[in-house]
């Protein structure tokens, strides 16, 4: 299939990358999760790479106002820096693939002709809910808005031995992103592999790297657009990163001036999923590819549950491992933790798809923290939490 840059293009883009390695998460960090989804996973370092720019190539127009090979393009000339040359390589040919994108079509408006409109139509009522209802009080948004004010941007310094691990492109330390929410007044919660700051398919980091990773920790709260000015906090101690449950827990020093930033309340009813309708919408606040908060609502339901893992229809990416997967009430169900590529498909939205995203219960993480031995980390947390 045609792509928006030629073979011989995408051969001379695929040859500078391979000369230049820079992590894949870098490369396609806020392109849309419809697209990543779709691309086929490599043996190697080569064959994915050539998988990632073939894959991105086909679209040749914006998905979600991006165009997906141009946004890895900028990603890669952004992570090249301060090496001029592939700085100037990669900007040339996200241009070049820019100008050539093609507009979305523009459906026609419809005629105003309500009488030959009415007379196509069979039965007509004042108004129908359709399947399941979506209507809600409006103190649902508010509700959305005070939890996005405990959520956080997390940015983490990978550390290999005792000293960081330095990109050879960028010659900076190299950093992971992910998201966190405040479980207690002055807890945050996330994921373990978050913390462990490490690519798939790598070796966990060693207890002292990850003591080490968790001292790193940033948290930015209100980081809700790229100007907007944020509060940021950082890791008093490790408290506990648990790798089967993929969750870790990070007590923060005493806040500096107001803080008035409430802990998410906790849902730990059994979570019950047993037939088609019986699914239900999940809700989930998270910083995707480490940018600005975003929110993914409503059309995202809840299909399937199999021991620690929630199965959910709902936008991630990748920076949104850690987020609240939250009810229509915004109490927590679950920490989000991934997407996985399942053996057989799901129907969802009319499409077939293996893919689906993947959150531990809330509920099991709260068994977890009771049975610590010797421990009142529970007590601390809970003492601050509605649950």
């Amino acid at each position: 299939m045609a792509g928006i840059l030629k073979p011989e293009e995408i051969d001379e883009i695929i040859d500078f990358a391979l000369d230049r390695p820079i992590s894949r998460d870098l490369r396609v960090r806020s392109i849309p999760i419809m697209v990543l989804q779709r691309i086929r996973n490599g043996d190697d370092d080569f064959e994915q790479l050539t998988f990632d720019v073939d894959a991105l190539n086909i679209y040749k127009t914006f998905v979600d106002g991006i165009l997906p090979i141009e946004r890895w393009l900028r990603n890669s000339a952004r992570a090249s820096r301060p090496e001029q040359e592939a700085v100037d390589f990669y900007t040339r040919w996200a241009q070049i693939a820019l100008e050539r994108a093609e507009l979305s079509p523009v459906a026609p408006s419809p005629r105003a002709d309500a009488a030959a409109a009415a007379n196509s139509l069979g039965n007509v009522v004042p108004q129908k809910v359709l399947w399941t209802s979506d209507l809600l009080p409006i103190s649902f948004l508010n509700g959305a808005a005070r939890t996005a004010a405990s959520v956080a941007r997390i940015t983490v310094t990978r550390y290999e031995g005792d000293v960081p691990k330095i990109s050879p492109a960028s010659g900076q330390p190299i950093r992971y992103f992910g998201t966190g929410w405040l479980i207690g007044k002055g807890y945050i919660i996330t994921n373990h592999h978050v913390v462990n700051a490490r690519s798939p398919g790598e070796a966990n980091a060693s207890m002292d790297e990850l003591n080490r990773q968790a001292m790193s920790l940033e948290f930015q709260f209100d980081y809700d657009d790229a100007n907007r000015q944020t509060v940021t906090a950082r890791c008093a101690r490790l408290c506990i990163s648990d790798p089967a449950l993929d969750f870790a827990i990070i007590e923060l020093p005493p806040p500096e001036g107001d803080f008035a930033r409430p802990p998410l309340p906790l849902s730990l009813a059994p979570i019950v999923i047993d037939q088609e309708d019986s699914y239900f919408p999940v809700n989930i606040i998270q910083h995707p590819g480490g940018n600005p908060k975003q929110i993914a609502i409503r059309n995202n339901l809840a299909v399937r549950l199999d021991g620690a893992n929630l199965s959910y229809f709902t936008d991630t990416q990748a920076g949104s491992s850690g987020s609240p997967v939250c009810n229509d009430s915004w109490a927590v169900i679950a920490l989000h933790k991934a997407a996985v590529q399942q053996k057989t498909n799901f129907t969802f939205q009319g499409q077939d798809t293996p893919w689906i995203n993947i959150g531990t219960p809330i509920s099991m993480i709260v068994e977890r923290l009771k049975g610590l031995p010797n421990s009142t980390l529970w007590r601390d947390i809970a003492a601050d939490i509605q649950a």
